[in-house]
C-alpha cells in the first residue's frame, strides 16, 4: 500500500512539474473560449466552427470534419503551440485531426483560423457524431523557444448536434 502511495505522490509531482494545465471542466458551449495558464503561459483557445464536409469521393460515407480553432497569448512572452483536436462520440468511438500549428505568436497576438481536420470513416459513425452529443479535446503543447521543455494543456467542449455546419 505504501509503494502505491509514493508512485501516487510522485505522478502527481511530475505533473507538477511539468508544467500541465488543466482547466475546468468541459464548458457547455463550443462558443465559449477556454482560458490556458500555468507559471510560464496564458493563452486563450477558441472553437470558432465544425464544419463537416460531404462524403469524398462521390459513393464514398468517407467524410472530413474540420475543427475551425484561433488562439491568442494573452501572457507576457512569445509562445510556440501545437494543438490537435479529438472528438468522442456518445458511443465513446474517438477520432483524433492531424494538427495544427500557428507561427510564433507575441503577447496579445491571435492566430489565424486553424483547421484541424478529422476523418469520419462511415456513414455510421457520421450518425452516431452528430444524432448525440458529443465531446471535443483540444491538446495543446507550448513552449517558449526550441531549446525549452515543452508544457502541455488540455480544454474540453460539450458538442450538441446543432453545433456542426
Amino acid at each position: 500500500m505504501k509503494v502505491l502511495l509514493i508512485y501516487a505522490l510522485l505522478v502527481i509531482f511530475l505533473l507538477l512539474v511539468s508544467g500541465c494545465s488543466t482547466p475546468s471542466p468541459a464548458t457547455t458551449s463550443i462558443r465559449e473560449p477556454v482560458i490556458m495558464v500555468n507559471k510560464e503561459f496564458s493563452f486563450v483557445i477558441s472553437i470558432n466552427q465544425l464544419k463537416i464536409e460531404q462524403p469524398t469521393p462521390k459513393g464514398s460515407e468517407v467524410r472530413g470534419l474540420n475543427v475551425y480553432m484561433t488562439v491568442k497569448n494573452t501572457g507576457k512572452q512569445a509562445l510556440y503551440l501545437t494543438c490537435h483536436s479529438t472528438i468522442t462520440d456518445y458511443a465513446g468511438v474517438s477520432r483524433h485531426g492531424i494538427g495544427v500549428s500557428p507561427n510564433l505568436l507575441y503577447p496579445g497576438e491571435e492566430s489565424k483560423s486553424m483547421r484541424d481536420i478529422l476523418i469520419i470513416g462511415s456513414g455510421k459513425q457520421y450518425d452516431a457524431l452528430v444524432s448525440q452529443g458529443s465531446k471535443l479535446d483540444v491538446e495543446c503543447m507550448g513552449q517558449q523557444s526550441i531549446a525549452k521543455d515543452w508544457m502541455f494543456f488540455d480544454a474540453s467542449w460539450n458538442v450538441n448536434p446543432a453545433d456542426f455546419k
